[in-house]
């Protein structure tokens, strides 16, 4: 099933909650690409929502809809399909839709990247500052 909506709101529970069992997982890989290479070729933006391009918005509800969709910040999916396309969903209305949650591990993978440049950069600097 597909729902649609705006904004999920959460009351009082312990969080939002994705099944990730490895028993429902099959042709399970590590990653191993560049998640700093990839990520580089990706930007954030800042956009206002246009609520006009939405189609059956009741009248009472696009004003609140151009209200809340004002200075927005993500991504572009044409953009995001080039480098990720498992992240870009087309559903029936022919709107590019982003698959934000399957981000969060790309981006756990370039912090590793990172985290072993900074500690290889920290043994050089040791090794010149003993000399």
């Amino acid at each position: 099933y597909r729902v649609y909506t705006r904004r999920i709101y959460q009351s009082d529970g312990p969080g939002v909650w994705a099944f990730s069992d490895s028993r429902l997982k099959k042709n399970i890989n590590p990653w191993n690409e560049s998640a700093l290479a990839k990520l580089s070729l990706i930007k954030a933006y800042r956009y206002d929502l246009d609520p006009e391009k939405f189609e059956n918005i009741p009248e009472e509800k696009a004003g609140t809809m151009a209200k809340e969709g004002e200075n927005q910040i993500g991504f572009i999916a044409q953009e995001i399909k080039t480098v990720f396309p498992e992240m870009v969903d087309t559903p029936e209305e022919g709107y590019m839709a982003v698959n934000y949650v399957m981000l969060i591990p790309v981006l756990l993978e370039a912090i590793k990247e990172q985290q072993q440049l900074i500690l290889e950069l920290q043994q050089k600097v040791e090794s010149l500052e003993s000399k």
